[in-house]
């Protein structure tokens, strides 16, 4: 089924061991291949945050697009899904906004929607994965952007 590129019905037929009845079963695999798909894009293909006192920041951003395949037509409701590191969930309480609100339609797939996210300042300096998740037409997509914070103290002296 998995090399089909066309809208087909395919009848599986299955016959008993001991028994002489048969069933048939009718599948229509029309459906998906009329969805189409699409894949998720970020351009810049990574955002960061710098810390500079306690309170929350917001990360540049960057603008994710999406890439129709096989005439896939459908809105794409985006949205955050969390943070992670090294495959594993960071509890941050991340937020994540996207300018123009989360819907892409697709007249606005290839010029896309700007993402950024707000984090609290609990989450330490390091690497970490922003993942996006994108569902449209009964399909769904995820994309992790790299996620870069650091941290600045500042120095203060007396004069």
């Amino acid at each position: 089924i998995a090399n089909i590129t066309e809208s087909k019905i395919l009848t599986l037929t299955c016959d008993g061991v001991q028994t002489s009845m048969l069933d048939t079963l009718r599948v229509d695999v029309g459906d998906e291949i009329a969805k189409g798909d699409y894949t998720l894009a970020a351009d810049p293909s990574s955002f960061s945050v710098t810390f500079v006192s306690d309170k929350q920041e917001t990360s540049t951003k960057v603008k994710i697009t999406a890439a129709p395949v096989k005439g896939f037509k459908s809105n794409i409701t985006l949205s955050l899904v969390g943070v992670f590191v090294d495959g594993a969930p960071v509890a941050t309480n991340a937020v994540g906004s996207f300018a123009l609100g989360e819907v892409l339609a697709p007249a606005a797939f290839s010029t896309g929607v700007d993402f950024a996210l707000t984090l609290p300042r609990k989450i330490s300096a390091g690497k970490y994965v922003a993942r996006v998740q994108g569902v449209g037409g009964g399909v769904i997509r995820t994309l992790d952007i790299p996620l870069t914070v650091t941290s600045i103290t500042p120095i203060f002296k007396e004069i």
